[in-house]
Parts: structure tokens; sequence; C-alpha cells
């Protein structure tokens, strides 16, 4: 009895204490999804602080895919595709921010859209942030980020100085340009400054909301039926900020809250719309001061 237990206590002595390094080198398994079909998985490898690797494998294990500096894949309601966000190198960011670099001017984000089927791949830079729908498939809708403005010289042989109009920037206040694209035929629309934009779960509609861009698309709230391609306006108003956008399940209704008010006061009179198949424009349900979250159409 005596040898056993000096024997345990020498095992457990010799156990190597895991400290900073060994996490380092430590790979974990992170965001991992199965495709519908079940034929499919992926994952990301998190070693450390170091940048992530995705790999996509089949059912028999076999890797079919990978990329370097990816993570949250997610694959498309048909098992078709199978897309992923790409980071830039970590080390190259931390020393950009290390050299005092502004946030709008670091290297900005990619998705990366791989078809399962013909083991194609694109990549598309400068993104902000992408959706796919839930229910069904065929398209991605994501948003681009700014592209900041190389300043250009001043032109001092001028003699007369007009007045330039401000451009509508892209950012928060102003929404950012979103692109719809088919993932199969690889075409798309792009619908400039988009605040908020969300798919039906199981028909092909898509709603968003602009702050509008002249006369080529009015502020306001629009849906898009990409079956046909048919795009109306729902909702209009020259400044206003809308919130809670909610598609049912089918697309037949839209909810949101809408927020005209350009003043600064504290309590916002904010308002309660819905906008459904049949009447064609939203109408206005309740003011919404104290607007239910989470509601739902």
């Amino acid at each position: 009895t005596s040898f056993l237990i000096f024997f345990t206590l020498t095992v457990f002595a010799q156990k190597k204490v895991l400290d900073h390094k060994d996490f380092e080198i430590w790979n974990a398994i992170k965001n991992q999804s199965i495709s519908p079909d079940g034929n499919f998985i992926m994952y990301s490898l998190e070693k450390g602080e170091k940048n992530s690797h995705l790999k996509i494998r089949n059912e028999k294990a076999t890797v079919v895919f990978e990329h370097e500096r990816s993570e949250k894949g997610q694959f498309t309601y048909s098992s078709e595709f199978a897309l992923i966000t790409i980071k830039h190198w970590k080390d190259s960011i931390k020393e950009l921010k290390r050299k005092k670099v502004k946030k709008d001017k670091l290297p900005k984000d990619s998705i990366g859209i791989y078809n399962l089927s013909t083991k194609s791949f694109d990549k598309i830079g400068n993104i902000k942030s992408y959706k796919i729908p839930e229910k069904w498939s065929g398209y991605v809708g994501y948003l681009l980020e700014a592209i900041p403005v190389v300043k250009k010289e001043k032109d001092t042989t001028k003699t007369e100085s007009k007045k330039k109009t401000k451009a509508k920037k892209v950012g928060k206040d102003n929404g950012n340009h979103l692109v719809v694209r088919n993932l199969i035929s690889k075409k798309q629309d792009t619908f400039k400054y988009v605040t908020n934009y969300i798919f039906a779960r199981d028909a092909k509609i898509l709603a968003f909301t602009t702050t509008g861009k002249d006369s080529i698309i009015e502020p306001g709230v629009y849906v898009l039926n990409l079956e046909n391609n048919n795009l109306r306006q729902v909702f209009e108003a020259k400044k206003a900020k809308y919130f809670q956008l909610n598609l049912s399940e089918t697309g037949e209704n839209l909810g949101f809250v809408v927020d005209t008010d350009t003043t600064k006061v504290q309590v916002r009179p904010n308002e309660l719309y819905l906008w459904s198949e049949e009447k064609g424009k939203a109408i206005k349900l309740v003011d919404a001061v104290s607007a239910p979250k989470g509601f739902r159409v």
C-alpha cells in the first residue's frame, strides 16, 4: 500500500503545470457548426493570441477547405455555400495601433464565399458586416465600410473660390452602402446609406431603412421582393431614426419604431408602425415613447 501511495505521488509530481506559454500554443476549437444537410462541419482553431485558422471537413473527416485568419463561419440553408469572416493579421493591426493609426484607417475585414460543390472561392473586401437568410438560400447582404478619402493638393492657380456642397459621408449617422448579392449568379444590387436591414425567415423578402441618396432613392423604409426584384417604399420621412426593424416569417408584415423628431428632447416621441402586403403603406399603430423591447411582428 505504501508503495502505491508513493508511486501515485510521484506520477502527480511529474505532471507539468500549464503556464502562459502553454496557452499560446494550445489549439482551442471555436465557432463550430454543422451544415443543414449534415455533410460538412466548420470550425476555427484559435491558438492563444494568434490568428484563427478556419477549416471545413466533409463526412469522411477530410479537410475540403481551410483559410487562415478566418472565423465566424456560416453555412447557407441549402448547404451549397459557406461564408466566413476574414480578418487581417493581428500582429500587423497591433503594430498600426502602436503607431496610433486612426481606427477608420485600419485595414477592414473581408468575407469569403466558398462554393461547396464547385470548390470555387470569392473574397470581398472592405466589409462592415453581413447577413444570410435563416430558412432559405441564394442571397447574402453585406454593408461596406467607408473608404478613407485621399486629400488632394490645393490648386493655387485658381483665383475664384467656389463653395462646394459637402458630400454625404458613409458612417453611423448616414448609414453604409448595402450590397445584396445573388450567390449563384453573382449579380448584385447596391442600396446607398442603409442604416439597418433584415431578411424574412421563410420568404425571399428583404427590408431596409435608408437616409436616402438625392433623388435616386428617397429616405425611408423599403421592402424588396427578391423573387421579382420589386422594390417599394413603405414609409417615407426626410429625417428619421428607426429601431426594432422586424419582418414576419412570411415577409408579409413589417414592424418598426420611428423617431422623426430632430430636436434633442430627452424623452423621445417614438411611434410604432406596421406595414402589410395588403395595405401597401405602413400605418401608425401607437405612440411608442416606451416601445416594447423585443417586440415581434
